[in-house]
């Protein structure tokens, strides 16, 4: 009977640890998984240079702030985004600039598939930085106009 009790006791014991460990690796994975922050840019007007090659998915204008969703291949390097604006504007009713986004990143031979969220400060390619005044954008390799208001 004594047998019999310290092997019950011993298969609940066992049981109790596996538990505990399979938490601490739920736990683990859990705060392994944060989301990264969004990559912070302030839009300059200058010259368009080259770019590494990546997609633009999804483009929102929430003020003076443009969010643009972008996808590349990559992953272990350290990868720069600017916004550069056309001098030239277009004379039309709102007018026009042309802006592009250039992807700079060193070498590297890293194949995984990088989501992340540029969050432009579009102010400085605005007509004028008056409140209301208003032009459309053209971001290269995205299909639509961007109508942007400045704040």
């Amino acid at each position: 009977m004594k047998l019999l009790s310290i092997l019950l006791g011993s298969i609940i014991l066992l049981s109790c640890g596996t538990t505990k460990n399979h938490e601490t690796t739920e736990e683990t994975t859990t705060v392994n998984t944060k989301p990264e922050r969004n990559i912070m840019i302030k839009a300059e007007i200058g010259q368009f240079t080259e770019s590494e090659p990546f997609n633009i998915t999804d483009v929102k204008l929430e003020g003076n702030t443009l969010f643009v969703y972008v996808d590349f291949i990559g992953g272990c390097g350290v990868h720069n985004f600017k916004a550069i604006g056309n001098v030239a504007i277009m004379k039309s009713m709102p007018p026009k600039r042309s802006f592009k986004i250039i992807h700079e990143v060193p070498r590297e031979i890293c194949e995984e598939k990088v989501n992340k969220v540029l969050e432009i400060d579009i102010s400085d390619l605005a007509e004028s930085k008056t409140s209301g005044s208003q032009i459309f954008l053209i971001l290269d390799g995205w299909d639509k106009e961007i109508n942007y208001t400045f704040e």
